[in-house]
């Protein structure tokens, strides 16, 4: 894989992972304002900026990796997907022990494990493609 395709894929997971986190996001905001659920917009402001976050460094560190040595991606994924989680569970109980209510940590449980679904869901079909197209040319 060339470099200047690395630069490619980097570039357009980058925009495809910010599309996805801004359509998770107004689809959240159109059930809060549906619903009537105003609990429910700090666990989405958390949420989102924790996937913006996640999905801006797993990106620089896939280009990292694929540059360096793409022989190694697979330890990558597994790594990256590890890692994310291991944050992912810091982040939840931090923000647990933070609050306290019951009732708010059960809707920013529900809040943030749904946009991590949709961002692993998004991950793995995101780099299965890529891979496969890869795996195609070689």
């Amino acid at each position: 894989m060339g470099s200047e395709q690395v630069n490619l894929i980097s570039r357009q997971y980058n925009k495809c992972s910010l599309w996805v986190v801004a359509a998770a996001t107004l689809a959240t905001l159109l059930a809060i304002n549906v619903y009537d659920a105003q609990q429910l917009v700090d666990p989405l402001a958390i949420s989102a900026v924790y996937a913006l976050v996640t999905n801006t460094a797993y990106g620089a560190s896939w280009k990292a990796v694929a540059k360096s040595s793409p022989n190694a991606l697979g330890k990558f994924y597994l790594a990256g997907s590890a890692l994310r989680m291991m944050l992912a569970v810091l982040v939840a109980i931090a923000y647990c022990l933070i609050v306290g209510d019951r009732d708010a940590i059960l809707n920013f449980v529900l809040v943030f494990s749904s946009f991590y679904v949709v961002m692993l869901v998004f991950d793995g079909v995101f780099f299965a493609r890529m891979e496969r197209k890869r795996n195609k040319k070689i």
